[in-house]
């Protein structure tokens, strides 16, 4: 059945890249108050940030949100 594994398939946003701890922070507050778990990671002394959606209503909310966020999984 492959409907349903494209269902279950997390999809993942990477929701913006930021220098500062401050930007940083407020990107983690803002995606926690939307209902998202932040996923945090460094590159290149940027932090980086994603999310795991569960569906594409989440992907709605998200990208309503942070226009600029792309998926990258």
């Amino acid at each position: 059945k492959p409907q349903s594994n494209y269902q279950k398939e997390n999809l993942v946003f990477q929701i913006g890249a930021f220098k500062s701890q401050s930007a940083l922070q407020r990107a983690i507050d803002k995606t926690k108050a939307l209902g998202f778990e932040p996923i945090v990671t460094q590159q290149k002394g940027f932090y980086i940030v994603r999310v795991k959606l569960e569906n594409s209503q989440e992907g709605l909310k998200l990208l309503t949100a942070f226009p600029g966020a792309f998926r990258v999984h």
